[in-house]
């Protein structure tokens, strides 16, 4: 007979179903706020100093000077409106004189009081710097071409309109009026060059300023790199605006 061996089994019990998960609970991550630019601001570095200014012909020194400030109202006399109406965010001031050496102070109107003036003006971008570059353009150029000063002073022959000068980094410009005026003697006037000084979002205007019958500097390189006389005061401002503005 046959015989049968059975050994001792289970019968396999069903798979056990999965449990459902519960997603895992997500941290939203962190939101950067989105950045804000910080407003540059004019500082001591930015400031023009005596040190930085070519001597005066002749011999002499420049120095610094704090009192006899021309108003920023009437920084040129080719300005009509104040300096606040281009909405510069600050304004710093800085003005000097030079002092030659064997001069007569008291022969010149100009005597005790600066021979040049150097406003930055800071703006909150460069499109705004730009507009006011363009907007004191203007007022010379009209100063010009209507021939008097803001303030209806009649302008003499002589000066220099608007003519690109090399001051890196910047872009900048300078111009010349002659006129007559208070303290002026027969045969003698004011020369008065005003620079342009554009770094980016900073402005500067540069002025200068000397009483004489005629000019013995040239405010104009021409084609060839050569120079009609001494080199402008104007020139040696205007580059040191550059590089003051652009540190």
């Amino acid at each position: 007979m046959g015989l049968s061996l059975l050994t001792g089994c289970t019968s396999p019990s069903p798979a056990p179903r999965p449990s459902p998960t519960t997603p895992a609970a997500t941290t939203p991550a962190p939101t950067t706020p989105s950045a804000t630019p910080v407003p540059r601001t004019l500082g001591p570095s930015n400031r023009v100093r005596a040190s930085d200014l070519p001597d005066p012909d002749g011999g002499g020194r420049i120095e610094a000077y704090a009192r006899h400030r021309r108003s920023l109202d009437h920084l040129s006399r080719c300005q009509p409106a104040p300096l606040a109406s281009l909405r510069a965010a600050q304004t710093s001031v800085v003005s000097f004189r030079a002092v030659a050496s064997g001069s007569n102070p008291a022969s010149s109107p100009l005597a005790g009081q600066p021979t040049s003036y150097v406003v930055a003006l800071q703006f909150a971008d460069e499109t705004a710097a730009r507009r006011a570059y363009d907007t004191v353009r203007g007022w010379g150029s009209t100063c010009r071409a209507q021939g008097r000063t803001a303030d209806g002073v009649r302008l003499r022959s002589g000066g220099t309109d608007w003519t690109a000068v090399p001051a890196p980094p910047a872009t900048a410009e300078v111009a010349e009026v002659v006129y007559r005026g208070p303290g002026s003697t027969a045969g003698r006037a004011y020369w008065e060059s005003t620079g342009l000084v554009l770094v980016g979002d900073r402005l500067a205007l540069t002025v200068h300023l000397f009483y004489a019958a005629e000019s013995v500097y040239s405010l104009v390189i021409t084609a060839d790199d050569e120079e009609a006389g001494f080199p402008h005061p104007q020139r040696g401002l205007t580059a040191a605006t550059a590089t003051a503005l652009a540190r």
